[in-house]
C-alpha cells in the first residue's frame, strides 16, 4: 500500500507501508485537478523524517504474540509461591493449636457439618454470640471483643455486665416497633446496641437503624453493625464491625481466660470462634489436606492477627 503525503494541493511524496521501504521521494510539481501535470519542486526532507519516525515508533509499539513458556512460568511461580504460603499457614495453625493447649485450634471440629450453624440461621448465632459475651462478662475484655474503646476504658468499676437478647424498642422501620438483636448494659445504661448479620444485606435492610438510634436514649451508645464484610452502604448511624475481628479478638482473649475453672467454658467460645470462621468467613482446617488456595492468604493473615495480639501480651 502506498501513502501519499499531500500538503495544499501539492502531491510531496509517496511511501509504501504495507512493505516498510525506504521512503521512495522524487521531484513532484503543482498538481491540478483532474490532471497528472506538476509543475512545481518541493523539499523532501521534512515529510521523509516524519513517516520514518512513524514507521521507526510503530515498530517499537507491536507486542509480541503471547507464548505458552510465559504463561508456563506464571504458573510455576503462583504454584511455588502457594507451596510456600500453605506451608507458613500450617506453621501458625500448629502454634496456635500449642498456644491454646489443652484445647486446639476452632479449626479443627467441622462445625459445617451442623444444619443449625448455616448462615441463613441469624437467631443461632446471635444467641450463641449473646451466651459467649456473657461468659466473658468483663467490661473489658467485651470492648475489646466490640472494637470499642470506650467499653475498655470502662472496666467494671460500674456493676456487672448484662447482655439482653430480642429487646422490644418504640422505632423500628417507619411507623414501625423495632426488636434489637442484642444490647449490652451496665446497670441502667445502656452501653452498646449489635444488630446482627450473616447474610447479605440490603439497603432495605438498614433502614430501621435511624428508628433503633431514636429509641435508645443512653448518651455514649455504641451502635454497632455485625457482618460478613462491608458493602459500601450507609449504615444510618451504626458502626460497621466484621465477623472476622469478632473472631481474632476471641482468640486472642481465650488464652487469657483459659485456666482449669473456666476450660469449658473457654471451650465452648473457641467452638462458637470455628462455627463462625467456617460457617461465616468460609475457612477450613490446613490439616491433613490442605485448604483451596485462594483461601490461603486470607488464613495467614487472620490467624497472624491472633498470635501477634497475644505476643504482645
Amino acid at each position: 500500500m502506498w501513502l501519499e503525503i499531500v500538503t495544499q494541493g501539492d502531491i510531496v511524496g509517496a511511501y509504501d507501508v504495507s512493505l516498510g521501504s525506504n521512503l521512495q521521494l522524487s521531484q513532484a510539481r503543482q498538481w491540478e485537478a483532474g490532471t497528472t501535470e506538476f509543475t512545481k519542486v518541493t523539499e523532501w526532507h521534512a515529510p521523509q523524517r516524519l513517516i520514518v519516525s512513524y514507521e521507526r515508533l510503530d515498530a517499537t509499539l507491536r507486542s509480541p504474540l503471547p507464548t505458552w513458556s510465559a504463561a508456563e512460568k506464571l504458573i510455576q511461580n503462583w504454584q511455588a509461591m502457594s507451596e510456600v504460603e500453605s506451608r507458613h499457614l500450617v506453621q501458625i495453625y500448629r502454634e496456635s493449636k500449642q498456644r491454646l493447649s489443652p484445647l486446639s485450634d476452632p479449626l479443627d471440629v467441622r462445625f459445617p457439618l451442623q444444619r443449625q450453624l448455616s448462615s441463613s440461621r441469624e437467631e443461632v448465632f446471635s444467641d450463641w454470640f449473646q451466651w459467649v459475651l456473657q461468659q466473658v462478662s468483663d467490661a473489658r475484655l467485651i470492648g475489646r471483643i466490640l472494637g470499642s474503646t470506650e467499653l475498655e476504658r470502662l472496666g467494671n468499676s460500674q456493676g456487672p455486665i448484662r447482655v439482653d437478647r430480642e429487646v422490644r424498642v418504640e422505632h423500628g422501620h417507619t411507623d414501625q416497633s423495632g426488636r434489637l438483636d442484642l444490647v449490652v448494659k451496665q446497670g441502667s445504661r445502656c452501653l452498646a446496641v449489635i444488630e446482627v448479620k450473616t447474610r447479605t444485606y440490603e439497603e432495605a435492610d438498614l433502614g430501621k437503624h435511624k428508628g433503633y438510634r431514636e429509641s435508645i436514649s443512653s448518651p455514649g451508645t455504641d451502635f454497632i453493625f455485625l457482618a460478613v464484610e462491608s458493602t459500601g452502604l450507609d449504615l444510618g448511624g451504626f458502626r460497621f464491625l466484621s465477623w472476622a475481628d469478632v473472631c481474632v479478638a476471641l482468640r486472642r482473649i481465650a488464652p487469657h481466660i483459659l485456666d482449669p475453672e473456666h476450660i469449658l467454658g473457654t471451650a465452648l467460645i473457641l467452638a462458637f470462634v470455628g462455627a463462625v470462621e467456617q460457617n461465616l468467613l468460609g475457612f477450613v482446617a490446613p490439616e491433613p489436606a490442605p485448604p483451596p488456595i485462594g483461601k490461603v492468604p486470607r488464613m495467614v493473615r487472620h490467624l497472624m492477627k491472633a498470635r501477634i495480639e497475644v505476643n504482645r501480651g
